[in-house]
Parts: structure tokens; C-alpha cells; sequence
């Protein structure tokens, strides 16, 4: 007998009927067809693609009948309770470039893989949902029957899907092929492995000094399959030495899919580490550093700006390898630096040119300028803008003038990099130089823009600058100026700060007001609370304002905020929210005329404030929300009715059920529920019954979901909890004591007593069991564990009959429930061996033979509404007479 908590199974029924979580949809469960034609001239197109990767051996030469694979999947998923089912879809095109029509035995081709061979997945066969990847959209496989034959006309290609399940898998992806039977020809053999390697299109190389960094570019598609040959050429680099590496991908390249691009991510940001979902990958061999790089535009929105990934995952391939290089490019010795720099990789001279700035052996490095210069002529724009940067530390008078010269000249990015090479010196003759040219004006580049970079490279001499352009003109200036003295920290900010809060430019009275607010003090949030309330009354009430306004709880701005209201809708959501933490009931009440006008947003969050008023008010304004034709407002009235929990306020929740959309009878019974008192059981037992009567299903799951929380609000809860725990760890004695402290806690609580009947069945004291699950039924006839437990204990004793009519004729009150289907069958497995050991007359074995299929057909029914517990089947001692019955073995996978 299925005995754990009853909770999972409402709480399905809640937040499926509510919404709360999407179900598979398997209302159609006739397989579909899966093939389609598709141009040949397209396939071939895409197979010239691929022949200009590197190493595309495998598509070099092909005969007048060949497969090709251009999508696939290797994943895994949970079947059940039968472990992971490793699977493989892919999209088999089957292309004929002979003289005559072909016809291919579809559903007979196999997969070769890690020693064994596979058919595809058998439709017929399958029991509940197993759903795979398909083109990268879950699809259950049910919906997927490979036609069992196919004709290919000449000059033509057909494509369909092949799905391959319950694969063995091992850590390593070796040799895989595929063999597809033709009519009247030969079978077609397909090397899957290498195919997919040729379309993966991988040139591995090495760079950086002591090829400390190795880079994988990658041309053509990544999938679960070719992954492998990506760790193949990584454990090749590391057995020759290369501990870092660099994945990047050539412009061009396919999406990746989604799972498999966070696999190698995850990999790289948490080097050692897996997550249970990737189990069906390889793993990465150990390694110091892993970066990727330029990943396909399709990516780029989902990964490029995920902060767990932003120390792994760039932009560019120059950051990347900048990343790697970088740290032992700062301890190398000078002649590897000067060598990178002179004959390197690209990638690797731009990560030596970056440390020189940085480098504190500055003097091994000056006979460099010679190639900076030679670079700075010849290369191309992002190699010039290094060059400059790589010179702020040389001391050769040239390197100065050519800096000072490109920096005065013009605002280019090469301008830029001179300017912040100049800034970034250690020579003070190279700072009073700068100061010189600040004073006269001299640069070129945007004076706000010049801040901006003087902050970021900070010296004490650049304060008096960055004070007198606080008193530019230009408010961009001004703007770019307070925030660079906010960020340096100069000596009179708070005189700065407070005149800054009386500019004639917004954006300089802003970035004072947030420097106030963010710096703690007294002194500075009095200022900044001043100037936030004189903001909310002029209606600019940005996102600090109102957090000030927020913290502090200023009763002054609740005025200021109902004014606003009234005036201007442009911020009314945020406002009424504001209201709540510095308002009072009479404030809401100001609100009340302007109700019909607000949005549902904002009636939502008017109403969320109505715990502040008199009981008659919240009531009206609830029933108010209740009326309403939004789905959000209307939750919000019945969540205000459930905290309120008067017998009114149920009685109010009671009737909206009669009137309410079927997605919400769950949340309106699950509230009535959660009130908790014996008013709202009542109402609901009397709303279940009526459910009943009129067979409606989803009002019925409803009612129960309701009584299932108007139970879990019981004094005797946690003594409930502690005995499923007991039962679970299989310690019946255990849980009995608890179920018996919860009955006398709560005598009302039928759950205490068809847990104790659980228990005591367990035990074998079956007069005990069965009294305690009669009293259970006293309390409530609708309880499914107390009749099906109370049907056991009678076939056990011999009332065999009685015991399946009591399980069967009270099926319909719970209906499409996979746990009463469940146990009316482990009923009558229970009467099924009582009755084995009667004497056998004709009578007794029809009566037997009767119940085994009624039994298997319950099995089959729970299993269709969801039950996947095979491994309860397994050894339940319920329906162990059930296991030689026919059709019983086909209900469990394998």
C-alpha cells in the first residue's frame, strides 16, 4: 500500500490546476509519423560547409547512398524510479544521389556504441513520460514513431527522427555507428563519431611563452557527441605540457546548445566540480585554466552577461588570453617578454605588451623601444593602441614625444591610449608634463571624458584639476568631475556635495544626492532626506529617493505621496507601495476614490495595504478585488480574506467558489483551507460533497487540495510530519507513537488515525488497525487511505468481497487519483492471497482470475494518472500475489 504523506499528490493537483507548474502534455498519446523531404541541393550545401573545416576527413567522399547527421542529442533523463535513462535522438537524412528510387528500412536502423548495439526506442513499449530533447525542444517520446519504411526517389533526401534509449554509458565517447538496411542493397554503415568530429571543425594550436596557453578554435557545430573530441585535444596539449587553455569560437560558427554551452561554463568557472544534470557528458581532464571566448552570436544573450561566468567567458579573444597570460606574464623573466613581443602569437604579444605598464623591472625593459616602435609603425589599430599603453613605463625621450604627440593630436582611440600611457607613468618627469598640458588645454579628447580616465589613474596632482572643472561651464563637465572627486575622496567633499545639490544641472544634483545617501553618516542622510522629500514633491522621485524616503519613515512624505498620486499616474505603482511603510489607514483611505482609475498593478497594491483599516473596510474592499476581471487583483482579495480568517471572510471566499474560473478553485480552497478553522472544514466538506455529486472532477481535487491545508494547520501537524518521517526510515513502531500523540492532540485530525491504521497494518495487528481506520472514516468519509486501508485489513481477515466493493465504490471520489487506484489494487492483491489459500473450487479460481486483471487493469490506470513509484511495486507485500499475474512485468520498465 502506497502509505507516505498525502501532501504531494494535493499539492500536484493545486499548482497544476492553478498554474503554478507546467505539465506534460500526453493527452495524445498515438505516436507520429517523423520524416519529411528535404532539398538535396541544401544537404549537399551544408556537407561543402563542413569539407572547409579542419580535419573534415570523414565528408570528403561519399557514395550515390550515404546518411547524414546534422542534429542530435546525447542526454539523460530520470525514468521514473529506474535510474537514468541515457538516450540518443538524432536526425538521420538519407541522401540518393544514384539513378533509382531507394526504399530504406527506417525503424530497423541501430546505433554501435560502447560495445553494444541498440534499436531505436520502442513506442509500444513505453509506460508514463519519457521526454528527450528533439532539435533542442523537450518532446515526449510517444509523439515519435520512426515510419518503418521510407523511399527515397533519385536525386532526392529524406530526413527522420531516430531516438535510441536505455544506452549503456560509459565516461568516454568512443567509435559510434549507425547502420540503416536498405532494400535489395546493401546495409548503409555511418561512422557517427567521426562525421560529428569533422563537423565540430577543431584547430587546436599552442602560444604564449614555454606554449603556456593552448587555444581550440572552433569552426563549426559543439554537440554532446563531439564534445569528446574537444577533450581529446585538451588532454593532448596537457600530455605535452599546456595546463591553460583558451576556447574560442571562429565567426560563423553554429549555436551551441543551451545545456551543453553552461556544461563547458560551469567546467571552467568550477574546475573539479559537476553538476548531476551533466552526467551524461564526458568529463573535462584536470586542468589549471579554462577561458572561452566569442562564443556564437545566438549565445551571447543568454551567457555573455551571466555574472557566474564572467571570470571564464569573454568578449573577445584578446581579454581572454590577456586573462591567462597575464599572471605569468608578471613574474617571467624579461627575455620571454621581449621575445613574445617581438616574434609571439598576436594574442600572446598583446598580454606581454599589457604587463609592461604593470612590470616593476621597468629598467629590463628599456631597450625595447626600438620594436615598440617598429610595432607602433607597422601594426594594426588594436596592436598600436598596446604599443602606447606599453610605453608609459620607458624612460627613452622618443617614447615620451611620440606619447605626448599622439595624445594632443586629435580623439581617437589611439589619442586615448597615449593620454592614459602618460597617466599611468612613473617618472615624474612624465606627470609635471601632464599637468602642463592639462593647464594649457592641450588635449583634444573630451574634457569629461578626460576625467573620467585622470580618475581611473589617480595621482594626488590631479586633484586641483579635478576641482576647478567642477566649475566648468559644461555640465557634462561638472557632472564627470563631482563624480571623479566623489570616487578619489577629496578633503571637502561634503562642501563640494552640498553645493553640487543646488547646480542647475539634474544630473550633477543627482550624483551628489546619491553620494549623500550612500555615505552613512547622520550629518549626509539629514541632507540627502531633505533633498529627497523636496524631490518627491516636485514629482522626481527616482529609485534613491524613494529608498531614503523608505528608510527613514518620514510621516511628512506620506502627504507628499497621496499629493502625487492625485496629480501624475507616471509613478502611481511605486508611490502606493511607498505609502505602505510611511503612510496610516487615514492615508490609504485618501486613496480609496481613485480606486476604478488604477491599473490592476496598482488596485493589487492598494489592496495589499487595506491591513490597515477596520475590519467592515478590508472586508468591502476585498469582496471589491474579488469582482474583479484580473487575475492578480483577484488573488489579491482572496490572499487579504485568508490573512483576515474571520468566519465573514470565509464565508466570502465560500461563495466566489460557485462563481469562480476553474484554474482557481485550487487557490480559493487551498485559502479557505489555510484559515484553518472548523467553519472553513465544514464549508469545505460541504462544497466537496456537492463537487461529488455533480461530478465535477476538478472541483473535487479542489475541495481535497483545501482539506489537505485546513489539516496541515493542526496543533498535531508536527507530530504528523515526525511519524511519516519514522515511516519513510520503515520504523513502524515509531511512527505509530507519533500518529497516536497526534490523535490525542487533535482527535478531529483524520490523518492521525488512518496513520495509525497504517501503522498497526504494518505491524500485523490488524483489530487495531482496522478500528482506527473505521474512526478515521467516522471523521470523514472521502478519506482514500482509510478506506483502502480498512479494504486491506478485510481482505486479510477474509472479507474479501466486502473489501473490493468498499475500495471500488468509492473510486469515484477521488478521481485520476494515482494513489487510490494504487491501493485498490494492492486490495485486491491482499484478497487475491487469502483467496490462494482456500480450497481451489471453479468458483474461487474465476473469483481469482477476475481480481488479478481488475488489479493489473488499476495498476495500468494509476501509472496512466502519474504513479511512478516501480520501485514500491517492486516489494510492496500488498500486491505480492500480483507478480505471477499476467501483464504485471510489462507495467515496470526495465
Amino acid at each position: 500500500m502506497r502509505r507516505s504523506p498525502f501532501s504531494l499528490l494535493l499539492l500536484i493537483h493545486l499548482l497544476v490546476t492553478s498554474g503554478g507548474i507546467g505539465a506534460a502534455d500526453d493527452s495524445t498519446p498515438q505516436a507520429q509519423g517523423n520524416f519529411e523531404q528535404v532539398k538535396l541541393s541544401e544537404v549537399l550545401e551544408e556537407i561543402d560547409r563542413i569539407r572547409a573545416f579542419p580535419g573534415a576527413a570523414d565528408v570528403q567522399d561519399r557514395g550515390e547512398l550515404s546518411i547524414w547527421v546534422n542534429q542530435l542529442d546525447l542526454g539523460a533523463v530520470n525514468s521514473f524510479d529506474s535510474g537514468t535513462n541515457f538516450y540518443l535522438t538524432c536526425r538521420i537524412h538519407v541522401i540518393n544521389q544514384g539513378a533509382e528510387a531507394v526504399v530504406v528500412e527506417s525503424d530497423k536502423v541501430t546505433l554501435s556504441a560502447w560495445g553494444q548495439t541498440y534499436s531505436i526506442h520502442d513506442v509500444s513499449e513505453q509506460r508514463g513520460i519519457l521526454t528527450v530533447l528533439i532539435g533542442g525542444e523537450p518532446e515526449s517520446v510517444r509523439n515519435i514513431e520512426t515510419p518503418p519504411e521510407i523511399e527515397v526517389a533519385p536525386g532526392e533526401a529524406v530526413a527522420f527522427w531516430a531516438v535510441f534509449t536505455n544506452l549503456q554509458r560509459v565516461p568516454t565517447i568512443g567509435a559510434m555507428k549507425l547502420e540503416l538496411p536498405v532494400q535489395d542493397r546493401p546495409t548503409i554503415t555511418h561512422n557517427l563519431r567521426t562525421e560529428q568530429e569533422s563537423r565540430l571543425g577543431l584547430r587546436s594550436e599552442t602560444l604564449g611563452a614555454a606554449n603556456s596557453l593552448g587555444m581550440l578554435t572552433i569552426f563549426g557545430e559543439l554537440n554532446s557527441i563531439n564534445a569528446q573530441d574537444l577533450i581529446d585535444a585538451i588532454q593532448q596539449l596537457i600530455d605535452s605540457g599546456t595546463r591553460r587553455f583558451l576556447v574560442r569560437w571562429e565567426s560563423g560558427a553554429d549555436e551551441v546548445e543551451e545545456n551543453l554551452l553552461d556544461w563547458l561554463l560551469f567546467t571552467a568557472a568550477n574546475p573539479g566540480q559537476t553538476r548531476s544534470v551533466y552526467q551524461f557528458m564526458p568529463q573535462l581532464p584536470e586542468f589549471e585554466q579554462l577561458v572561452c571566448a566569442e562564443i556564437p552570436e545566438e549565445n551571447v544573450p543568454e551567457f555573455q552577461f551571466d555574472d557566474d561566468y564572467a571570470s571564464v567567458l569573454f568578449e573577445h579573444s584578446e581579454e581572454a588570453a590577456d586573462e591567462v597570460l597575464r599572471p605569468l606574464y608578471e613574474v617571467m623573466g624579461p627575455r620571454f617578454i621581449g621575445e613574445e613581443i617581438r616574434t609571439g602569437h598576436p594574442l600572446s604579444r598583446s598580454a606581454a605588451l599589457h604587463v609592461l605598464s604593470s612590470r616593476r623591472d621597468t629598467a629590463a625593459f628599456q631597450n625595447l623601444f626600438p620594436t615598440l616602435l617598429r610595432l607602433y609603425e607597422s601594426g594594426n589599430e588594436s596592436d598600436r593602441r598596446n604599443v602606447l599603453l606599453a610605453m608609459s613605463q620607458q624612460t627613452d625621450p622618443r617614447a615620451w614625444q611620440l606619447l605626448t604627440e599622439v595624445a594632443t593630436q586629435g580623439n581617437s582611440r589611439e589619442s586615448i591610449a597615449a593620454f592614459q600611457a602618460m597617466l599611468r607613468s612613473n617618472h615624474y618627469g612624465m606627470v609635471r608634463e601632464v599637468r602642463q598640458l592639462l593647464s594649457e588645454d592641450a588635449f583634444e579628447i573630451p574634457l569629461e571624458q578626460q576625467i573620467e580616465i585622470l580618475s581611473a589613474n589617480f595621482r594626488p596632482e590631479w586633484t586641483r584639476f579635478l576641482a576647478a572643472s567642477f566649475e566648468d561651464d559644461n555640465e557634462l563637465v561638472r557632472a564627470a568631475a563631482l563624480k571623479s572627486l566623489v570616487d578619489v575622496g577629496h578633503p571637502r567633499i561634503m562642501e563640494i556635495l552640498e553645493k553640487a545639490l543646488a547646480d542647475s544641472s539634474e544630473d550633477v544634483r543627482l550624483i551628489a544626492f546619491e553620494a549623500l545617501a550612500s555615505r552613512g553618516d547622520v550629518v549626509s542622510n539629514r541632507i540627502a532626506h531633505e533633498y529627497a522629500l523636496e524631490m518627491l514633491s516636485e514629482g522626481k522621485a527616482s529609485a534613491s529617493v524613494m529608498s531614503i524616503i523608505e528608510d527613514n519613515r518620514d510621516t511628512r512624505a506620506a502627504t507628499v505621496i497621496v499629493d502625487r498620486i492625485n496629480i501624475d499616474s507616471s509613478q502611481r505603482l511605486q508611490l502606493i507601495n511607498l505609502l505602505g511603510t510611511v503612510g496610516d489607514d487615514e492615508d490609504v483611505r485618501q486613496l480609496f476614490p481613485l480606486y476604478e482609475e488604477f491599473t490592476p498593478d496598482e488596485q493589487a497594491a492598494l489592496l495589499n495595504l487595506v491591513d490597515q483599516l477596520e475590519l467592515p473596510e478590508i472586508v468591502t474592499m476585498s469582496k471589491l478585488a474579488l469582482e474583479s476581471e484580473h487575475q492578480d487583483v483577484r488573488r489579491t482579495g482572496i490572499a487579504i480574506l485568508t490573512r483576515l480568517g474571520s468566519d465573514e471572510a470565509t464565508e466570502t471566499l465560500y461563495e466566489c467558489l460557485y462563481e469562480a474560473d476553474p484554474s482557481e478553485l485550487s487557490i480559493i480552497c487551498a485559502a479557505i483551507g489555510q484559515i484553518g478553522t472548523m467553519h472553513a472544514r465544514d464549508l469545505l466538506r460541504e462544497f466537496r460533497s456537492e463537487m461529488y455529486q455533480e461530478k465535477n472532477d476538478e472541483g473535487l481535487s479542489a475541495a481535497h487540495a483545501g482539506l489537505y491545508f485546513w489539516a496541515r494547520n493542526s496543533p498535531a501537524w508536527n507530530s504528523i510530519d515526525s511519524a511519516y518521517y519514522h515511516s519513510q526510515m520503515e520504523n513502524s513502531e515509531n511512527a505509530l507513537k507519533y500518529f497516536q500523540l497526534a490523535a490525542e492532540i487533535d482527535p478531529e485530525l483524520g490523518t492521525a488515525f488512518h496513520g495509525k491504521g497504517n501503522a498497526l497494518l504494518k505491524l500485523k495487528r490488524f483489530d487495531e488497525s482496522r478500528e482506527a481506520y473505521k474512526i478515521a472514516l467516522e471523521l470523514d468519509d472521502f478519506d482514500g487511505q482509510a478506506i483502502t486501508g480498512l479494504g486491506i485489513v478485510m481482505a486479510i481477515q477474509g472479507e474479501t468481497e466486502a473489501a473490493v466493493e468498499l475500495a471500488l465504490e468509492s473510486i469515484d471520489k477521488f478521481p485520476k487519483d494515482n494513489v487510490y487506484y494504487y491501493n485498490t489494487a494492492c486490495v485486491y492483491g491482499r484478497a487475491i492471497e487469502y483467496l490462494r489459500k482456500q480450497p481451489q473450487t471453479k468458483d474461487v479460481r474465476e473469483t481469482i482470475s477476475q481480481y488479478e486483471q481488475a488489479a493489473i487493469e488499476k495498476l495500468r490506470e494509476s501509472i496512466e494518472f502519474g504513479f511512478e513509484e516501480f520501485d514500491l511495486m517492486r516489494k510492496d507485500p500488498d500486491i505480492d500475489a500480483l507478480r505471477e499475474a499476467p501483464g504485471f512485468d510489462s507495467l515496470i520498465p526495465n
